[in-house]
């Protein structure tokens, strides 16, 4: 088997998953379980030969499961994180774009509340928008465990945007923070342990032994401080200190959600004057593409092209989501259609989980508001008025929606 050639053709055409090498037939590679188990021993031979990081780019993060934390600079990944850099230079420096000094405070502050949205319907914590504003605003005191877990998301992102130093008393802070008074007996850390005291299983994988957490996260602390700013290297800080959370898993309970924290934490260390990149809301909207990336890059040896292609596809997708929202509003002004906030955020939903005809029922899902089909039906045949969607009967006799792609300026499907 020449795993060479199959490796080359990966990095050069597409980053293969494991199914993709494989089953599936279009790729033709279709691998035996055995060969694929040699194939990745190889990548792993092949890193730890690369002492120059020509081909790799590996890390001195301490794991605790088959090779090293590593990625790839695959084509597939290089076309993201350039067309990524490419949308922020244009928009940064057109002073019509909806990313502009002026509107920078204004757009941060609905992101941070998609943020706080999307953290939570993430992990199955029922909220709303409304909510999320009352509490921030101080007009609703939390009076029951979810809105406590909203109160502790919104004072979680106050502290890590006064920028602390990345370290092992901040971290300790932050995830206290966001666990106050939120956790079960049996999920509380021992009284002086800022880490777990025993083992912790997350799914059909084990986080990282109780004892070796310190060390770990030491590793990530040294690794994220070394790389501040520094070289081609730190753009990616925030997406590989978000995995290595997830991997290590070193509390009982609320690791995604300070996982995520960290990495909005560190975008934040190394761009204090730009708008940071918060992507919850995107990644709720297709959860399990999320956990199928972090799956992927684990199995795959900790090969973090998997969740770096993944994420850097969510970024992109959500930021030309926001600049079509920004198109589509001055389109109807422009008739004398003023869109609400409300219509604004549910056309967000919309465009981030659309793929192809939907349902009345499938938008009351995406979301997440508890509403009759009567009052879903108001805003998608308002929608549809205003040029925004398109209709047609099924042959159920139901009413299906599709999105009018005459009106969308910036197309997301060949980042999907």
């Amino acid at each position: 088997m020449n795993y060479i050639k199959i490796f080359q053709r990966t990095l050069r055409e597409k980053y293969y998953t494991r199914n993709e090498l494989l089953y599936d037939k279009k790729v033709g590679i279709l691998l035996s379980p055995f060969d694929y188990q040699n194939y990745l021993t190889y990548k792993d031979e092949l890193i730890e030969e690369d002492e120059n990081h020509s081909i790799s780019n590996s890390f001195n993060l301490k794991t605790f499961t088959p090779g090293k934390i590593h990625f790839f600079l695959s084509s597939e990944l290089i076309l993201m994180k350039n067309t990524l850099l490419q949308f922020a230079i244009e928009d940064y420096t057109d002073e019509k774009s909806i990313f502009n000094e002026q509107n920078k405070k204004e757009i941060l502050l609905g992101h941070i509340y998609s943020e706080v949205e999307g953290t939570l319907n993430l992990e199955n914590v029922p909220t709303t928008r409304k909510c999320v504003e009352e509490i921030s605003s101080g007009k609703r005191t939390p009076t029951n465990l979810n809105e406590q877990i909203i109160q502790n998301m919104i004072n979680g992102i106050r502290f890590v945007e006064t920028c602390p130093t990345f370290n092992e008393e901040n971290l300790f802070k932050l995830y206290t923070i966001l666990s106050d008074g939120c956790l079960d007996e049996e999920d509380q850390l021992l009284p002086g342990h800022i880490y777990r005291h025993d083992g912790v299983e997350v799914g059909d994988y084990k986080g990282c032994p109780f004892e070796k957490i310190p060390e770990a996260m030491n590793s990530l602390f040294d690794f994220v401080n070394e790389n501040l700013n520094k070289g081609f290297l730190s753009e990616f800080l925030p997406h590989i200190a978000h995995y290595y959370v997830v991997y290590i898993h070193p509390y009982f309970d609320y690791n995604g959600r300070t996982a995520r924290m960290v990495s909005y934490w560190i975008n934040l260390l190394q761009n204090k004057k730009g708008i940071p990149t918060v992507i919850s809301e995107a990644i709720n909207q297709n959860k399990n593409y999320y956990h199928l990336s972090l799956s992927e890059t684990r199995d795959a040896h900790n090969d973090l092209t998997y969740f770096l292609l993944y994420i850097y596809k969510v970024i992109i997708n959500y930021y030309l989501t926001f600049k079509n929202i920004d198109e589509i509003d001055q389109k109807l002004k422009n008739n004398s259609v003023v869109l609400t906030n409300n219509e604004k955020n549910y056309l967000k939903k919309i465009l981030i989980s659309y793929k192809g005809s939907f349902l009345y029922q499938d938008f009351l899902k995406w979301i997440g508001v508890d509403m009759s089909k009567q009052g879903a039906f108001k805003i998608l045949n308002a929608f549809e008025s205003y040029g925004i969607l398109t209709s047609k009967t099924s042959r159920s006799n139901q009413k299906l929606f599709d999105i009018n792609e005459s009106i969308i300026t910036y197309q997301t499907k060949k980042f999907n």
